[in-house]
C-alpha cells in the first residue's frame, strides 16, 4: 500500500514486468531488490539500460562499489552524472581529500546542497578555533561523514553552549598531537554532536563545575538521556532553567519551535 501511495503508476505495471525487474536487479548483483524497490518504487520505471549505464558511470568515476552505493541510496539512479561530477568537484574545491571515499561511505552526501555543507564547515571551524585544534573542518567531517547530516540548528546551539559555558577539552596527557590523539579528539567531538540537543540543554541545568570538560558534559547528558524524560518536560526545564536573555535558549527555540 505504501509503495502504491508513493507511486500510484505501479497499478499500471504488469506483474510480468515487476518480476522481470526483480530478477534483473538480482542478476546484476544487487542483494535485496525488494528492499531497493520498496525504498524507491520509481526503480520499477527505470530501464535496465539506464541502470547499467549508472553502474558503469559510477565505476568510471572511481567508485569502488557502485552496487552498494545504489542499494544504500536507490535515489542515485535518478541523479545525473552532471550533478554527481559537480558534487565531487565542489567537495575537492572545499578541501576534502577523498570525496569518492566519503560518498561511498555515506551516499546521502550527494543529497546535501553546498550551502548546507558550507554552513557546517563554518560552524566546525568555530569549534576548532575555540579549542585551537590541530586539524581543519574538512578533516573532521572526512573522519566522520555522519557530521554532514546533523541538523544545522543543533550545531549552532552546540557551538554556543561550548563557547558561553567555556567547556574545556579533557586533559589528554599528551604533549605531542599525534595521529592517535587527533583521532581521540575527533571521536570526542563526534560523540558530543550526536547527543540529543534537549538532553544536552537539560544537562546544563544540573549543578556542575564552572570549567567542566567536554567529557563531563557528555557524561551528564548521557545520564539525562537514561532518565527518558518526555520531550515536553525537557522543553519546560530548558525554558525555566536558562536565563531569558540566553542566546543558547533563543537559538534553540528558534530552531526547534513548538509544533502547532
Amino acid at each position: 500500500r505504501r509503495m502504491i501511495e508513493s507511486l500510484p503508476t505501479i497499478l499500471g505495471y504488469a506483474f510480468e514486468n515487476i518480476d522481470a525487474k526483480i530478477a534483473g536487479l538480482g542478476e546484476r548483483g544487487f542483494s535485496n531488490p525488494h528492499k531497493m524497490i520498496e525504498t524507491s518504487p520509481a526503480i520499477l520505471g527505470y530501464a535496465f539500460e539506464n541502470i547499467d549505464a549508472k553502474l558503469a558511470g559510477l565505476g568510471e568515476r572511481g567508485f569502488g562499489n557502485p552496487k552498494k552505493m545504489i542499494e544504500s541510496l536507490p535515489a542515485i539512479l535518478n541523479y545525473t552524472f552532471k550533478n554527481i561530477d559537480a558534487k565531487l568537484a565542489g567537495l575537492r574545491e572545499r578541501g576534502f581529500g577523498n570525496p569518492n571515499k566519503m560518498i561511498e561511505s555515506s551516499p546521502t552526501i550527494l543529497c546535501y546542497t553546498f550551502k548546507n555543507i558550507d554552513r557546517r564547515l563554518h560552524l566546525f571551524s568555530k569549534l576548532i578555533r575555540l579549542y585551537n585544534l590541530p586539524f581543519d573542518p574538512t578533516e573532521l567531517m572526512e573522519r566522520d561523514s555522519s557530521l554532514f547530516s546533523n541538523k544545522i540548528d543543533k550545531l549552532m546551539v552546540l557551538v554556543r553552549i561550548l563557547r558561553d559555558y567555556k567547556v574545556t577539552l579533557p586533559d589528554l596527557n599528551e604533549e605531542v598531537m599525534n595521529e592517535e590523539v587527533i583521532s581521540r579528539l575527533v571521536k570526542l567531538i563526534s560523540r558530543l554532536v550526536k547527543l540529543n540537543v534537549e538532553d544536552t540543554l537539560v544537562a546544563l541545568s544540573v549543578p556542575h563545575d564552572k570549567n567542566e570538560s567536554i567529557l563531563g558534559l557528555i557524561h551528564r547528558t548521557s545520564s539525562i538521556r537514561k532518565q527518558k524524560l518526555p520531550k515536553d518536560i525537557k522543553r519546560q526545564i530548558i525554558q525555566a532553567s536558562l536565563d531569558e536573555a540566553s542566546k543558547i535558549k533563543s537559538r534553540y527555540f528558534r530552531g526547534y519551535p513548538d509544533k502547532i
